[in-house]
């Protein structure tokens, strides 16, 4: 029988607990980003609201 491992973070499971962490919308010029605890995202808007490269 497999042994049980212990949990790293307790009350820590964002599937059982709500999230505290606010999440942000900014805009420089014409890139919007998008940002919580984990992960970000900048997208570009002009001249098609395209990926930044």
């Amino acid at each position: 029988m497999p042994r049980k491992r212990p949990n790293p973070a307790p009350g820590k499971d964002w599937v059982v607990h709500p999230v505290t962490t606010p999440s942000t919308i900014s805009r420089h010029g014409h890139t919007v980003t998008m940002a919580n605890a984990i992960v970000q995202c900048s997208v570009d808007t002009a001249p098609n609201f395209t990926p930044p490269r």
